[in-house]
């Protein structure tokens, strides 16, 4: 079937156009005159390859007796319209979308000095100075509850009731929880 040949041929060069220029696309951001380029060769390239899939159909169904190959083809060429709204919708989308250029933060001729964290001596007054710093560490997802728990063992005061506290808790992640709630509970209050 020579008409089924040419669909082939057609369904290989839309591939072959999106792989390099949808994808390429992705890439150059921001040239609008590429999308409009790109839609433009997709729509062309579609549109032949639709020409192309209605004359099968009408050879198909003049075939009366096989209609599997006619329902094959046609789910073949709707996967294709598919694939097509799919790559229209999102570089229509890239057309339609601003770009707001984000301003870095300004850097510092200069450098701050080392944040020194306020020890925890048991002193219930003191206390919430102190968690006003180590709450940033506690709430960090970025750091292990490992690390959070030595930190801690850092900024208690050597020989006062806060570290008698925690050092009561083997240093391991699912102790942190408890030495902090521990904490909280005397002098977060």
């Amino acid at each position: 079937m020579n008409v089924k040949f040419s669909a082939n041929r057609f369904r290989g060069v839309f591939d072959h156009t999106l792989k390099c220029e949808f994808y390429a696309f992705g890439v150059v951001q921001g040239q609008r005159r590429n999308t409009c380029e790109t839609l433009r060769g997709l729509k062309d390239k579609f549109q032949r390859l639709e020409d192309c899939q209605q004359s099968i159909a009408v050879s198909l169904l003049q075939d009366e007796g096989d209609e599997s190959l006619f329902e094959t083809d046609f789910d073949d060429a709707e996967k294709y319209r598919d694939r097509f709204l799919e790559v229209m919708l999102h570089l229509n989308l890239k057309l339609t979308e601003k770009v707001i250029p984000i301003d870095p933060p300004p850097k510092r001729n200069f450098k701050l000095p080392q944040l020194q964290l306020k020890k925890l001596n048991g002193d219930a007054r003191d206390y919430l100075a102190f968690w006003r710093q180590f709450q940033k560490i506690h709430a960090d997802s970025g750091i292990p509850n490992e690390d959070k728990m030595q930190y801690l063992i850092q900024v208690v005061e050597e020989g006062s009731k806060a570290e008698r506290l925690v050092q009561s808790f083997p240093t391991t992640a699912s102790n942190y929880p408890k030495a902090i709630q521990q904490l909280q509970e005397p002098f977060g209050r």
